[in-house]
């Protein structure tokens, strides 16, 4: 029901209201107005008796201060355990409001500047998005907010340029025998072997002397038994037939 009151105070203040609602006065050092029925409209509500009575709606983003001023908050640095725009987001306060723009290493899903309720931000595969971020002779790894370059099999990474470089195999001594050069090759290197040398086809392999001498007389008419080394060098005994 409406309510009509008139309230005389030392301070000589006379205060009318006529309020459709429920309203409860204390007067005790100040004057309490409780708005229970309409908690919505307390939001920035200012009252001081100090010789008169005010009533300010700061509006959102805002906050009274004082008698008749209304200050704006900061919702980048007011905030209890989740910070507003999130954790791959830097927030940026703006008056009676504010916005987010995503770390290095993440993209908004949509504008460059958003609000939570408007984007987010997603981690950018910097691998898909420049297929030559790590350079020539690398594998991209995307991680979270970030990314990793690795060099290929036979390359290092440069301490002149920093980026991956071919490694010359051919600088270990013995790499490829005493019965073999060593011709180095891009990400790679083969085995050459002289005359009665072989690595029987593996170019990697270190040479070793040939194993003809090897061949011995089977007591098997019209067999001979030898062995052959294998690709990694150990003796493998075979039996071949040969027609006399």
């Amino acid at each position: 029901l409406p309510l009509s009151l008139s309230l005389s105070l030392s301070l000589s203040l006379s205060l009318s209201l006529s309020l459709s609602l429920c309203l409860t006065l204390c007067l005790t050092l100040g004057l309490s107005i409780s708005l229970s029925p309409f908690p919505s409209l307390l939001t920035g509500l200012h009252f001081s008796l100090l010789g008169n009575l005010e009533a300010r709606d700061c509006g959102l983003g805002f906050i009274a201060k004082g008698r008749q001023q209304c200050v704006d908050i900061d919702e980048c640095n007011e905030w209890d355990s989740t910070p507003p725009c999130g954790s791959n987001a830097i927030c940026y306060n703006t008056q009676g409001s504010f916005l987010c723009q995503c770390l290095p290493g993440f993209t908004s899903t949509k504008t460059f500047n958003f609000t939570p309720l408007t984007g987010e931000c997603k981690d950018l595969n910097e691998c898909l998005e420049n297929p030559q971020v790590c350079g020539s002779n690398t594998i991209c790894l995307n991680t979270i907010g970030s990314y990793n370059c690795q060099c290929l099999s036979g390359f290092g990474v440069s301490t002149n340029t920093g980026r991956c470089a071919d490694i010359d195999e051919c600088n270990v001594t013995g790499i490829c025998g005493v019965g073999g050069d060593c011709q180095n090759q891009k990400g790679s290197y083969s085995c050459l072997c002289h005359p009665g040398y072989s690595n029987y086809d593996n170019k990697q392999a270190q040479c070793s002397v040939l194993a003809c001498d090897q061949f011995k007389a089977n007591e098997t008419p019209g067999q001979v038994s030898f062995t052959v080394p294998g690709p990694d060098e150990s003796a493998a005994d075979e039996s071949q037939q040969l027609n006399r």
